[in-house]
């Protein structure tokens, strides 16, 4: 298994050699996507917890850190 970090493109693709994109973008990273789904389970959730506003994207982003950092715990067994 590979590292995992969270700064890499979540959705990669290679461009074609011969095809000029001055505009291209990656896109969002890993730990963005991996935060944005922890969010939206957190917001599924949000009748049962008893979070501020503000708790809920923080606690999304800690998720998102801790599935990474267990990611990279399970590569390098």
């Amino acid at each position: 298994m590979t590292r995992c970090s969270g700064d890499e493109c979540a959705f990669p693709f290679v461009l074609p050699e011969d095809t000029s994109f001055p505009d291209y973008q990656e896109g969002m990273t890993k730990r963005e996507y991996f935060a944005a789904k922890a969010l939206q389970g957190l917001l599924a959730a949000a009748g049962g917890l008893d979070l501020t506003k503000w708790e809920y994207p923080k606690d999304a982003v800690l998720f998102a850190d801790a599935l990474i950092a267990e990611l990279n715990r399970k590569a390098g067994e």
